[in-house]
């Protein structure tokens, strides 16, 4: 065997395996084990790979392109990354299959696979290669690259910035090439000229953008080039349109459009709570019952009168025009000497006397009574859904026909309010609301000439929710 090796080497033929002995048991012989070389597996030693694609992807790459099962490839060898750009191979110690002395794949980023925007248009940067441009060009591509390996040509005929590898560089392969729009962008600024506008009640965002296109000669609000914000009518007063980053049409800030809303379209109530005639309690009020609204009051100016509260846009308010008047209504009606629940007409008599305006009596006024609430929903017939409000009603009787006595017994005249009041209690037959209002509603007043007094509900009939009127002289024991 020796000699025909050397007959080999003297003829000058090389070999590509390598031998390996074997020892026999009985120690006279030995078996010749051939293995390929690494270097002549992998005869395709530079790949092209993608832009930061992963390392396991590269190496299915690399035997794929040399034809080398995975398998088969893990049960004899192992590679190793160096670097970016070289990955080496080596041969497992226990491999019985490979051997030979390692080898290195250089890798070849694939520029295609880099992310970039395909296009650059006039308002960015000007069609050639200043250092504005380049450095505009780099800005663009987002995949880190080695830009010494690289180089940026113009293409005049396509349009097109191409980048390309040097010839000297070996980390490259492919090209980039990015687009120059020969149609320039616009601001919607230069396009859009009336921003503000008044919508109708409840508009859309669909209706707003129609009415602001027919505004502004026809433009087209295409959401493919625009990012429009959401609207809604009862919170939102403005529309920012902004162009998208892709757009081919539209570039620069975003463009905010005021929209303002009718006041009378805010479905305010027609009637309003007048309390205690008091102006900030009343509006105040007014505000607190329209809190399902959204209604941003800063924006607006409200005056009362003796009747009636009206609600006007602030002179420096983009969110509003117009205005609107509410009726004011007393909130407490009494109603003396008879039941509410069977006398609807004398109600809204007393109703009508008690709020006595001609903006109420001009209306077509009716009421319901709430007999299990002591409430009265008054309305407006010709717009009730838009015109009510609720009134507390108090069934009151007459003191002096409740009150039968005449004299108090074992009360002299230096007895005090309450032992007067508990004493009227005793010897009178009253409900427990009736003589809790003789002790709370009614005051004494003392005719010291005569040796009597008499009880008036207080304040001349404005507070007492049981009674009105007021008692006959009623003496006291001598």
């Amino acid at each position: 065997m020796k000699q025909f090796i050397s007959i080999l080497a003297a003829l000058g033929l090389g070999i590509s395996t390598t031998t390996t002995m074997i020892a026999c048991s009985n120690n006279k012989s030995a078996t010749i084990v051939n293995k390929p070389l690494l270097w002549t597996l992998f005869s395709n030693k530079q790949i092209v790979v993608g832009i930061d694609e992963p390392n396991d992807s590269i190496i299915n790459k690399i035997l794929s392109v040399n034809k080398i099962e995975r398998t088969v490839f893990d049960r004899n060898a192992t590679f190793n990354f160096l670097n970016h750009r070289i990955v080496r191979i080596s041969v497992l110690e226990t491999s019985d299959e490979w051997g030979g002395a390692d080898v290195e794949i250089n890798l070849l980023d694939n520029l295609n696979t880099a992310s970039f925007s395909s296009i650059i248009y006039p308002d960015q940067v000007t069609f050639d290669l200043s250092q504005r441009t380049i450095a505009f060009i780099k800005s663009k591509i987002t995949s880190e690259l080695d830009w010494t390996a690289l180089r940026i040509n113009l293409d005049y005929e396509r349009s097109v910035f191409r980048i390309t590898p040097n010839a000297s560089a070996n980390k490259y392969w492919g090209l980039i090439e990015i687009g120059y729009s020969k149609t320039p962008r616009r601001t919607l600024q230069s396009l859009i000229k009336i921003t503000n506008l008044t919508v109708l009640k409840n508009a859309t965002k669909t209706d707003i953008l129609n009415q602001l296109s027919a505004l502004n000669d026809g433009f087209l609000f295409d959401e493919n080039q625009l990012e429009i914000s959401d609207y809604n009518y009862r919170t939102d007063f403005t529309l920012t349109i902004t162009p998208k980053a892709d757009s081919d049409l539209y570039y620069g800030a975003s463009l905010t459009i005021n929209v303002c809303k009718n006041i009378n379209d805010l479905d305010l109530n027609g009637f309003a709570i007048n309390v205690d005639n008091d102006s900030t309690k009343t509006i105040d009020q007014f505000k607190t019952s329209h809190a399902n609204l959204k209604i941003d009051w800063d924006a607006m100016d409200i005056q009362t009168t003796t009747n009636t509260l009206t609600v006007s846009a602030s002179a420096t308010s983009q969110k509003y025009i117009g205005s609107f008047t509410s009726i004011l209504w007393q909130p407490i009606l009494f109603l003396d000497n008879y039941q509410a629940d069977n006398n609807e007409s004398r109600i809204l008599g007393d109703l009508l006397k008690v709020n006595e305006s001609p903006e109420i009596h001009n209306l077509n006024i009716g009421i319901e009574v709430d007999k299990s609430s002591d409430q009265l929903k008054v309305y407006n017939k010709d717009h009730p859904e838009q015109n009510q409000i609720i009134i507390n009603y108090y069934e009151r009787i007459d003191l002096g026909t409740t009150i039968t006595t005449t004299k108090l017994t074992r009360i002299s005249n230096g007895a005090n309010d309450t032992e007067i009041k508990l004493a009227i209690i005793a010897q009178n037959n009253l409900t427990p609301k009736q003589a809790n209002a003789i002790l709370n509603q009614v005051d004494v007043y003392k005719i010291p000439e005569q040796n009597s007094f008499y009880l008036i509900i207080k304040n001349y009939g404005n507070i007492s929710t049981v009674f009105f009127g007021k008692t006959n002289n009623i003496a006291f024991d001598v």
